[in-house]
């Protein structure tokens, strides 16, 4: 169940905290390693782009161009032909190895599909070009999350939609908490190891001041649980995930780190069956071109206590 209500126009009080800025040579040398383990993968990925395809039954669109953004497993730019057959779908993906992998070549007698390799701070495309863009789980690896919002909208026609998935603060918070505790114990200091993601107020707070009109946001929290926290990491690592932190740690980790990190885990998030659990904070947002009610703040959806 979850609760609706209007953000005020008023400017907080306590600004949100930053995004912490990513290598993105490290985050494409991660992601080109992805592409042999992603058939096995990739069904979280595959249920929250269903999830997030399944919120277009309600609107009324007939999209001409359609971008599916950050694309990593090819699952929604299926669904996306199958919804809208007529419509020319197009995928920008963030390296070129997984491109080529999940869009290979197609017969010369064939219409090859358009795959773009490009940054999301700076789309390759004209102004006014998409009827539609998505997003599934890509945008809290971009570069510049602001920026790559305003070139989104830049790139859309008017009344077009944006439709998106991301992780959100409270995802990895477990991990992220251990490997604090951690550093703090070892070094006197807590390094940047999980990525930082935009918290819900905020991620509305930023498709308003692109200029987005109307915008909606909601959570839902999700509480997984896996046999072991090395199997955590294991997943975090196929996926590409890694620290990709420009202010990362200069150095190994050290002799018994993940031991330790380990024993850490256990201790404070294990099961009685020996099961261990993370979060996994899903934010879903949408928001049109126009300009009507363009600086209206979001709708944001909670979930009950």
């Amino acid at each position: 169940m979850t609760q609706s209500y209007a953000m005020n126009n008023s400017v907080p009080l306590n600004p949100h905290p930053p995004i912490a800025r990513l290598s993105q040579l490290r985050l494409r040398r991660a992601l080109a390693k992805t592409h042999e383990a992603y058939p096995d993968e990739a069904d979280f990925l595959s249920r929250v782009g269903k999830l997030l395809e399944e919120r277009l039954e309600e609107i009324i669109l007939k999209p001409k161009n359609i971008l599916d953004l950050g694309d990593k497993s090819g699952v929604m730019a299926s669904l996306l032909r199958k919804r809208y057959p007529k419509a020319r779908v197009y995928s920008l993906m963030p390296e070129q190895t997984l491109a080529q992998h999940l869009h290979p070549p197609r017969g010369l007698l064939r219409r090859s599909r358009p795959v773009v390799v490009s940054e999301m701070s700076q789309l390759p495309f004209k102004r006014n070009q998409f009827d539609l863009v998505i997003s599934n789980m890509a945008l809290h690896w971009s570069a510049d999350l602001p920026s790559s919002l305003r070139e989104i909208r830049r790139i859309m026609r008017r009344e077009g939609l944006f439709l998106c998935t991301l992780a959100g603060e409270e995802t990895l918070r477990e991990l992220r908490d251990c490997l604090n505790d951690l550093d703090r114990h070892r070094y006197g200091k807590a390094w940047p190891r999980v990525l930082k993601m935009p918290e819900l107020h905020q991620f509305g707070d930023m498709l308003s001041s692109s200029g987005f009109g109307l915008p909606v946001v909601d959570r839902d929290l999700i509480h997984p649980t896996l046999p072991a926290p090395s199997e955590i990491w294991r997943r975090l690592r196929v996926l590409g995930a890694g620290n990709h932190h420009q202010t990362r740690f200069p150095g190994l980790t050290g002799k018994g780190y993940l031991s330790d990190l380990d024993k850490l885990y256990r201790k404070r998030y294990s099961h009685e069956n020996g099961q261990v659990t993370f979060t996994i904070d899903l934010i879903f947002g949408h928001a049109w071109k126009t300009s009507a009610n363009a600086n209206k703040k979001p709708n944001c959806a909670l979930p009950m206590p």
